[in-house]
């Protein structure tokens, strides 16, 4: 009965732990996030939302629930823009919420790239309401510290190491025991 190394499966964890962690990026792929805003204007509620959470530069997700006041029910067929302006150097991005770019289709979604850090203001035109205004904080999106991979790719590394070397140990107990049964037939 051939011997079967129980340790091959497990060789595969660290490299997958290592991938996880080294392989985290920050792309906006939900909707909804934090909320910036929710104001009632004209019988209606209007809520943004902002994603990544904390929001950095790059890919930025605004979000739009609108519903009538009154009764909770979400209206569809709203027409936003954003014009995104930031408040230092007056860079300007515009762009229009739909429910296309939106995973959730109750929601409207504009999603666009913002490359400055600092403070934003965000005039978001409602058609049938006034104009919004939201100013936000936009960081420098988090850098990985040198320090914190090794504390975590260390360890994953040596686990790692230990199961190969399992591994080989098996393969040689499996080949050693292969050639006796050679040698001596029944």
């Amino acid at each position: 009965m051939p011997l079967k190394c129980q340790y091959v499966p497990l060789i595969r964890v660290p490299f997958l732990c290592l991938a996880f962690v080294t392989g985290i990026e920050t792309n906006v792929m939900a909707d909804g996030g934090k909320v910036q805003l929710s104001q009632a204007i004209d019988g209606r509620r209007i809520t943004v939302f902002t994603s990544p959470t904390p929001l950095t530069t790059g890919p930025v997700d605004i979000s739009f629930l609108v519903q009538d006041e009154a009764t909770g029910q979400v209206i569809h067929d709203e027409r936003i823009s954003v014009v995104c302006r930031h408040l230092d150097s007056n860079q300007t991005t515009t762009t229009t919420a739909n429910h296309a770019d939106s995973t959730n289709k109750v929601l409207q979604s504009a999603k666009l790239v913002l490359s400055r850090s600092g403070q934003w203001e965000f005039l978001i035109n409602i058609e049938s309401a006034q104009r919004l205004s939201v100013q936000v904080n936009l960081a420098e999106p988090a850098v990985v510290d040198a320090w914190f991979v090794a504390v975590v790719t260390f360890p994953v590394a040596f686990v790692g190491l230990f199961l190969l070397r399992e591994w080989i140990v098996e393969n040689q107990i499996r080949e050693r025991h292969r050639r006796k049964r050679s040698f001596f037939p029944c």
